[in-house]
């Protein structure tokens, strides 16, 4: 994924306002409507500038949990009270004064930051170099995407079930490290819990898994979590087995499980090469990084050298 810039996303902003350490914003595109809101926490020093050098230090991991956390912003029920609670919450311990004085490239930083909470909705037009709506027409419907489309998480207590699975894989080796923390508080609603809230709960049980909606439902909520669970670096023994004790917990067969997993490997695939080819040029070391990670998922190499040339052939990419 192209990595955002005010510059780049300037002309999509149709509202940026500051409520006390947030920015909440609006983005839409001139040309072709798609509009989305989000916001982010402004934080002192963290200008523009700071960002771009921070920016050229990012993983692909990095790249993949915000390709992941865009993708599943809204799915999760985050509403806008909600996302400004969470952001609010965020800078109580670190600043509690009243007042605080944030520089111009501060209140950017944090508009870039909300749009990339978003960016899945739009794409990178290189040629006019900058960032545009995908149109309707123009959006790939992909296995991942379908199923989400025709089985969305929109209960309130699947959503929930849904955040406490997120938070046990997340520290199924009994502790969840700050990067962990930050990248669920992205898109798990606070209204359904503060993440250590979430993770002193009671491991969810028999009865908590079969309390689920019937149906596909249970398949699209065990492919966000393997997708959450897959876009860190390594899966730990003990989080593949506590997806495995879930997917049985739901009612899904190990075969159908297996499906829901490729659902979400391509997914991740499709999000990494994206990262590879940042404004529709091949980054050498990006997709070696890519190619790498595809055989630590234990893709064949066949597979993912079609991945690759399909991925291009959708792009327009030689």
């Amino acid at each position: 994924m192209t990595e955002p810039t005010y510059d780049s996303i300037r002309h999509l902003i149709e509202s940026e306002e500051q409520d006390r350490n947030t920015m909440k914003c609006v983005f839409k595109c001139p040309e072709t409507g798609a509009t989305a809101e989000a916001s982010a926490t402004i934080s002192q020093g963290r200008g523009v500038k700071n960002v771009a050098q921070a920016a050229v230090k990012r993983s692909l991991f990095s790249s993949l949990r915000r390709a992941v956390s865009s993708t599943l912003y809204s799915t999760l029920g985050h509403s806008i009270a909600g996302r400004a609670a969470s952001e609010v919450s965020r800078e109580m311990l670190s600043n509690t004064r009243q007042g605080t004085l944030y520089s111009a490239d501060d209140k950017k930083e944090a508009v870039v930051r909300a749009f990339e909470r978003v960016a899945a909705e739009f794409r990178f037009d290189a040629d006019a170099g900058h960032f545009m709506g995908i149109p309707a027409g123009a959006v790939v419907e992909t296995g991942f995407s379908k199923q989400l489309a025709e089985h969305p998480v929109a209960g309130r207590y699947e959503q929930g079930l849904l955040a406490r699975m997120l938070v046990e894989i997340a520290c199924a080796d009994g502790t969840v490290s700050d990067d962990e923390r930050a990248f669920l508080g992205d898109f798990i609603d606070p209204e359904l819990g503060s993440i250590d809230d979430l993770a002193n709960r009671d491991k969810l049980n028999a009865v908590d898994l079969e309390e689920a909606a019937e149906g596909a439902v249970r398949e699209s909520m065990l492919m966000i979590a393997w997708t959450a669970a897959l876009s860190d670096e390594g899966l730990a023994d003990s989080e593949r087995a506590r997806l495995t004790d879930l997917a049985a917990g739901l009612g899904i067969t190990d075969d159908r499980a297996a499906e829901v997993r490729h659902l979400a490997t391509s997914h991740l695939l499709e999000q990494a090469f994206a990262a590879a080819y940042p404004g529709g040029k091949r980054d050498d070391d990006a997709h070696a990084e890519t190619m790498a990670y595809a055989a630590s998922l234990g893709v064949h190499a066949e597979d993912v050298q079609r991945a690759d040339i399909r991925y291009r052939k959708r792009m327009g990419i030689v």
